[in-house]
């Protein structure tokens, strides 16, 4: 994950490369949403994202995370 961090990687870009950029963006079903939330593709999604997070929490990585999600 450091490696996709450190090539700026967004969690838009990562979605399209797991091929669930339509599924986040569009309009589920509840019951759609439950399961497409239990996939191995949603988890690695989730996962970047929480590291994302943790990241930004330290002085070394903030900066980068910022730039990553825009802000």
């Amino acid at each position: 994950m450091k490696k996709m961090m450190k090539k700026l990687t967004t969690k838009e870009d990562f979605a399209a490369t797991l091929g669930i950029a339509d599924k986040i963006n569009g309009n589920l079903s509840r019951g759609a949403l439950m399961r497409f939330m239990q996939t191995t593709e949603y988890e690695k999604y989730r996962a970047y994202m929480d590291f994302l997070n943790d990241m930004a929490k330290k002085s070394k990585y903030a900066a980068l995370v910022r730039q990553i999600k825009g802000h």
